[in-house]
């Protein structure tokens, strides 16, 4: 049993148990390959914070470029019951899950973004194995209790061919750190991203405001996480920094609400990253 998680954005931690389960070993670094750690936005009216600017399609078609798996790692949206049953029995990720699954978790009423994916696989004749990153390493489902999962909430299909043994990856992290830092300088100048002046015009001070911009944030720290993580990999020596004191200061303009802040502790915590 292979098990990844917790995280507010679930979709490196199943997409790791799928590379797994497939044979390719844990290959690290997804979010950055897919460069959904390094852009965010938010919804209008409040409707969500630090939502990754790259969508799930565009992630997993960058992600197979990067592990040459061009034609065996697919996404697709499933029309019937039928073909999410037939390829549920191969082992997939399925999501985004917007209901509940297991049980009702607060930071999914409120982190309003496509954030949860799991994985599924056929067990036994009838029965299936779905492991919920969000905190559940093994859920057993029936056949009835799938097709209607799949009903109600008509998601997204990623799957992988199993690795016959002929597939060896060689990562090429620096090239995953500047395309990343790449992106992320093309989508500010665009000024589509949270470093924004009125990137939360939205924001009204409200109890669900405030929760929802809080649990923003967490993503946005926990995917700063990751580009640091994938600068220690490069070898980078990791200075005397602020990084963490910026984190936390963050973290409090959030629950304090002070959303004209942000934009400013973000910036320098782009500028610290870049520097790592």
């Amino acid at each position: 049993m292979f098990y990844s998680g917790k995280y507010i954005d679930l979709f490196e931690c199943a997409m790791r148990i799928l590379f797994i389960k497939k044979g390719y070993g844990a290959i690290p670094h997804l979010d950055a390959m897919g460069k959904r750690c390094f852009g965010f936005c938010n919804g209008g009216e409040g409707k969500g914070y630090y939502i990754p600017i790259v969508g799930i399609a565009e992630a997993v078609g960058t992600i197979a470029e990067y592990t040459k798996l061009e034609g065996k790692l697919k996404i697709q949206r499933l029309e019937t019951a039928e073909e999410f049953m037939e390829y549920a029995a191969e082992g997939i990720v399925y999501g985004p899950i917007k209901e509940v699954v297991a049980i009702r978790q607060v930071k999914n009423l409120y982190y309003r973004a496509e954030n949860r994916y799991m994985y599924i696989q056929a067990e036994s004749e009838g029965g299936y194995c779905v492991t919920d990153p969000d905190g559940f390493p093994v859920l057993y489902y029936r056949e009835q209790e799938m097709r209607a999962l799949f009903c109600h909430e008509k998601g997204i299909v990623i799957r992988l061919q199993e690795n016959e043994g002929m597939h060896s990856h060689i990562e090429d992290i620096e090239t995953i750190w500047r395309n990343g830092w790449e992106f992320h300088g093309r989508v500010v100048t665009q000024q589509r991203t949270t470093l924004c002046k009125d990137a939360f015009k939205g924001y009204n001070g409200s109890a669900s405001s405030q929760i929802a911009l809080r649990y923003g944030v967490i993503n946005f720290l926990e995917n700063v996480e990751k580009i640091r993580n994938l600068g220690y990999d490069l070898g980078r020596v990791e200075k005397r920094s602020n990084l963490r004191k910026m984190q936390c200061e963050m973290l409090e303009i959030a629950e304090c609400g002070q959303v004209d802040r942000l934009p400013s502790v973000e910036a320098e915590i782009w500028k610290e990253l870049y520097e790592i």
